[in-house]
């Protein structure tokens, strides 16, 4: 199952493009909903979330549920709560860390690009690269649970070398300034693979 807001559902055409045909992929998801405990925000997301936590997980065992938002300040004590929460109805727990925040449209600030920059260093002038990476850092020490396992996205898109910003085939990572597309999400996802489903 995956669970979050726009930032998780950005992973799941990828991720039911990567499951086996026994597999079945479950999406718990909303745009601008934190999906952590205590139940907050509109009242459609705490009424979501309720129901994902007091409900769904509890009536349905899902194999691996997968936890991913637009994460900026994470509360150690919520966050841990919540995953300890989680991983009382499932085998298999897996975090995704915060992906890459531009200030402009990927897309746009690649057109911008002049004949001889790198896209790979977009992210110096344009992107949130050294508050995401805090964020990461801190909640990579945060999950030491049993069962939970911490995928960083900006190390599997950044390097010493930069931000990638465009796949193999030419497609922009993102659809915006911070979405992952469906390639960008396949490009991670294709990575990190054997964490995710240990196989």
């Amino acid at each position: 199952m995956l669970l979050g807001d726009s930032h998780a559902a950005h992973y799941y055409s990828a991720l039911e493009e990567l499951i086996y045909e026994d597999e079945t992929l479950s999406q718990v998801t909303a745009s601008g909903c934190n999906p952590l405990l205590p139940y907050s925000g509109a009242k459609r997301c705490a009424g979501l979330n309720k129901w994902a936590y007091e409900e769904l997980i509890k009536e349905k065992h899902f194999d691996i549920i997968i936890l991913s938002g637009h994460w900026f300040n994470i509360n150690k004590e919520n966050f841990q709560y919540s995953l300890n929460q989680l991983l009382k109805y499932t085998d298999r727990l897996v975090v995704f860390g915060p992906s890459m925040v531009y200030k402009q449209s990927v897309p746009r600030l690649l057109l911008n690009l002049k004949k001889d920059e790198d896209s790979s260093q977009i992210y110096k002038s344009a992107g949130s690269y050294e508050k995401l990476a805090s964020v990461d850092k801190a909640m990579k020490s945060y999950v030491k649970m049993d069962n939970a396992k911490f995928i960083s996205t900006l190390d599997t898109l950044c390097d010493v070398d930069g931000c990638t910003t465009i796949t193999v085939n030419g497609t922009p990572i993102n659809i915006d300034n911070g979405h992952l597309s469906h390639e960008g999400a396949l490009y991670i996802l294709e990575q990190v693979e054997k964490e995710i489903f240990e196989r």
